[in-house]
């Protein structure tokens, strides 16, 4: 077995993929978008550009790009220094599915998305100068009624204690913590 992440998001008007693990996985999230009925995501994240979290986007971005039953709205990654962003082919793979859908990438800035019965908060990394990807992941916090659910891609010891010593996870008290 591989490793991997990745978590789909559905409310009564929203869907969201944060992260898409292998490639190897794509099928599967393929699969389970057609079982939950899932046509459109309103937002794909990449938490960071490492090939266990965006290895499966470009093919599903290539099924959307494909077939009229899926819709692909926005794509959304983590801000990072030039010389940090990468030259895989896996990135490129991911960059050309992009293209192909004709969406360009949004970088993560503090903002909440209204998903309808849910709000998901993004939390970009609040550092410029870290020595890996991971410590640029999208951190995200969903809110469903009084439930909190905090995704922290593979933020590690540097971004956790920039995020802490920043305030910006004051209000974050989740009843669910996805660790990196």
């Amino acid at each position: 077995m591989g490793q991997g992440d990745s978590e789909l998001i559905l409310t009564d008007s929203a869907a969201v993929l944060i992260d898409a693990g292998e490639q190897s996985a794509a099928n599967d999230i393929l699969a389970d978008l057609q079982k939950y009925g899932v046509t459109k995501l309103d937002w794909i994240i990449g938490t960071h550009p490492h090939a266990d979290h965006i290895g499966g986007f470009p093919k599903i971005l290539d099924y959307a790009a494909a077939y009229d039953d899926l819709t692909i709205e926005n794509v959304m990654v983590p801000a990072l220094p030039d010389d940090m962003v990468p030259t895989t082919r896996t990135y490129e793979n991911f960059l050309d599915g992009v293209e192909k859908n004709g969406l360009s990438l949004t970088q993560a800035v503090s903002t909440t998305i209204d998903l309808g019965s849910a709000s998901l908060e993004i939390i970009p990394s609040p550092g410029e100068d870290y020595s890996s990807l991971n410590d640029y992941s999208i951190c995200t916090y969903l809110t469903c009624g009084s439930t909190g659910f905090f995704f922290t891609g593979d933020a590690s010891k540097p971004e956790e204690n920039d995020l802490l010593s920043s305030g910006t996870l004051d209000h974050v008290h989740p009843d669910v913590l996805k660790v990196g």
